[in-house]
């Protein structure tokens, strides 16, 4: 197992434009298709992924910026939504996010601003629960296409946090490939995919990657309780 605190690459099959649960460390080369797909036929494909997390007893805090609204359509629109969303925000605006992470994030879309949402996710949704259901928090921090040319790279940062360890999604994206849409709609797709995994579920969401995509995985275990005790992260050790 991994020491505490320690970084844990995910091993990393071939798959064909597919996450599964022995998902991937780079997605450099995974096969065609998708991108242009209509939001009908990708919430069919979805639903029964979210029937399967709304039937799980975790209960979520998701925040997004910058993209990933879709997925929070796709998880308030199948029923049972109630079951495991607690809470969604999006603090797209620089006071909002502030105000959400309690300090100023040295950028906006990067994997390190995607932890902490999801760390201060995950520690709204403990002060939420009602019961002893799992607690998570589940974040997007990501710079996509919009109505005028970007010059850095698109990119996505998708973060999941629990008790145990906390899992990063580094996705950069194909730039000029897809509109905004379909951008989005990769996006938010990978979240849901990390939702499932989070729930304690397996996961094959169809994400329509291509060859010009690279989607990263990183796992952390989290420090000892005593650790996490004095960080904020634990309330208290037993």
């Amino acid at each position: 197992s991994t020491p505490p605190g320690k970084k844990d690459r995910v091993p990393s099959p071939r798959l064909r434009g597919k996450v599964r649960s022995d998902s991937v460390e780079t997605h450099d080369e995974i096969g065609d298709g998708g991108h242009n797909a209509h939001l009908p036929r990708i919430m069919e494909q979805l639903r029964p992924h979210i029937e399967k997390i709304h039937a799980t007893p975790h209960k979520a805090v998701v925040a997004v910026s910058g993209a990933g609204t879709q997925a929070v359509a796709w998880l308030l629109g199948v029923a049972g939504a109630s079951r495991t969303i607690l809470e969604c925000l999006v603090p797209y605006g620089r006071e909002s996010m502030n105000s959400f992470l309690g300090f100023e994030p040295e950028q906006s879309a990067s994997a390190q601003t995607a932890d902490d949402m999801a760390r201060a996710a995950f520690k709204k949704a403990r002060t939420q629960l009602e019961d002893d259901s799992p607690a998570v928090g589940l974040a997007c921090a990501a710079t996509i296409a919009t109505d005028r040319p970007k010059r850095g790279e698109h990119r996505a940062f998708v973060s999941a946090w629990d008790q145990e360890a906390c899992t990063t999604y580094s996705l950069l994206l194909h730039k000029g490939l897809r509109d905004r849409a379909g951008e989005e709609e990769l996006v938010s797709g990978l979240i849901v995919h990390a939702l499932s995994l989070l729930s304690g579920l397996e996961s094959d969401v169809e994400l329509g990657l291509t060859p010009g995509d690279s989607l990263e995985i990183e796992r952390r275990e989290h420090p000892s309780p005593l650790a996490q005790l004095l960080s904020g992260d634990a309330d208290w050790v037993v």
